[in-house]
C-alpha cells in the first residue's frame, strides 16, 4: 500500500532489491519527474526485485501545470503500458512450473495464452486449467472472467456439446466475477455481448455495455467486447468508434485477431466492405481457424468485388468445416435487421458457401 511505502520518503532512493527485500514485493515500479516549470517530464520503469533486471520502461511528457493539477492519468497510462510486459515475464517465469505449482494468476496466464491458439486440443487444456483457478482461487475474480470467455469461445467456435449448458456457465462465472470485482467493465462488456449474441437481449446488453465502458473507458478489451453486439442493434458507427479505439490501445494484443475481427463486423454492417474485408484477411493471417472472422471475410471480399479472393476462402471454409450451411447460420444470426441478415447470407452464398 501507499502507505508502506512511505518509509522510503526520507531515504536515499532505495534499490528495488532492498525494497523486494523489505516488502515482499516481486517487481517495483519507480519512477521520478523533471521539470523547466513549464514541461515535465515522468520517467517510469517496472524491475524485477530479484535480479534488478528492468523489465518495462516509458517517459510521460506533460505541462508542469497538469502535473500539479493531477489532470493526467498516470496512473492509468502506466498500468496499461506495463500489463503486457508484467504478464510475458511471469509467463517467461513459471514455464517450466507443474500445473500444481501455480497461482491462480499464472494459471488464467497460461490458460489464456492455451487459448489464442484456438486449437481445439489446448483450448480444452486450457478450461481445466481455468477450472482448476477458480477452485484454488475462489475469490480471484479473473479467473471467473477467464473461464466466462472460454465458454464463450467454446460455443463461439462450434466446440461445444451442450451449448445450453455452456451459455449457462458462462453467465454464471460472469456474474460471480462481477460480485467479486462490481468495477470490472470487461466481464460486464463480456456479458452484455453474449447475453445479445445467443439471447438477443439487445436493450439489457446496451445496459452492460454503457455500464461497462462508464467503468473502464479506456480499457480496449472492454471497448472490444461492446463492438459486436452495438454492430448487430444497429449502432455500427459506435461499433467502429469503440473498435478503432480498442485497436489503437492495444497494438500488441496477442488476441488482436479478436479485435481486427469485430471491427470488420462494424465495418461491413457499415457497407465499408474494402475496410472490412481488410481487417478480416489480417485477423485470418493470424489465425486462420477462427470461424466467424473467415465468413465475414468472405462475405466482405465478395461484397467489395475481389470474388476469386472470397471463392477461394470458402474453399478452404468448406474443408474445415463440411458440415457448415448458411441458412442454419442465418436463421439464429443476431442481426437485428433483417435486411442485414439476408445480405450477409447472400454474400456468403454468392462467394460459394453452401446453402
Amino acid at each position: 500500500s501507499s502507505n508502506s511505502m512511505r518509509r522510503f520518503l526520507d531515504t536515499p532512493p532505495p534499490s528495488p532489491a532492498e525494497i523486494g527485500q523489505t516488502t515482499g514485493a516481486r517487481y517495483v515500479l519507480s519512477g521520478s519527474i523533471r521539470t523547466d516549470g513549464t514541461l515535465a517530464k515522468v520517467a517510469v520503469q517496472m524491475a524485477d526485485s530479484t535480479n534488478e533486471q528492468v523489465v518495462w520502461a516509458e517517459v510521460f511528457r506533460s505541462t508542469f501545470d497538469d502535473i500539479l493539477n493531477l489532470e493526467i492519468p498516470i496512473a492509468r497510462k502506466i498500468v496499461s503500458s506495463f500489463v503486457p510486459s508484467l504478464h510475458g515475464v511471469e509467463l517467461g517465469r513459471t514455464r517450466s512450473f507443474g500445473l500444481d505449482d501455480l497461482e491462480p494468476f499464472h494459471l488464467v496466464l497460461r490458460a489464456r495464452e492455451l487459448i489464442y491458439n484456438l486449437s481445439q486440443e489446448t483450448f480444452f487444456k486450457a478450461g481445466a486449467m481455468l477450472q482448476a483457478a477458480i477452485e484454488k482461487g475462489p475469490g480471484f475474480a479473473p479467473g471467473f472472467s477467464a473461464l466466462a470467455d472460454w465458454h464463450s469461445v467454446c460455443i463461439g467456435q462450434g466446440w461445444s456439446t451442450d451449448a445450453q449448458a455452456d451459455q449457462k456457465a458462462l453467465e454464471g462465472h460472469a456474474h460471480k466475477a462481477i460480485s467479486l470485482n462490481p468495477s470490472d467493465g470487461r466481464t460486464m462488456a463480456l456479458l452484455g455481448h453474449n447475453k445479445l449474441i445467443f439471447s438477443r437481449k439487445y436493450e439489457e446488453a446496451q445496459g452492460y455495455f454503457e455500464q461497462a465502458v462508464t467503468n473502464m473507458p479506456g480499457d480496449s478489451e472492454t471497448l472490444n467486447w461492446t463492438v459486436p453486439g452495438l454492430t448487430y442493434a444497429g449502432e455500427q458507427k459506435q461499433a467502429i468508434e469503440n473498435g478503432e479505439t480498442s485497436l489503437r490501445l492495444s497494438p500488441f494484443d496477442p488476441f488482436r485477431f479478436r479485435n481486427q475481427h469485430f471491427l470488420s463486423i462494424a465495418h461491413y454492417a457499415d457497407s465499408n466492405y474494402d475496410r472490412a474485408a481488410e481487417l478480416g484477411l489480417e485477423s485470418f493471417e493470424d489465425n486462420p481457424t477462427y470461424l466467424s472472422n473467415l465468413r465475414f471475410t468472405i462475405a466482405s471480399l465478395f461484397a467489395s468485388g475481389k470474388t476469386s479472393r472470397a471463392h477461394e476462402l470458402a474453399d478452404y471454409h468448406r474443408e474445415i468445416e463440411p458440415e457448415f450451411q448458411v441458412s442454419k447460420l442465418i436463421s439464429k444470426h443476431p442481426f437485428r435487421s433483417e435486411q442485414k441478415r439476408v445480405q450477409y447470407g447472400k454474400h456468403l452464398v454468392d462467394a460459394g458457401l453452401d446453402v
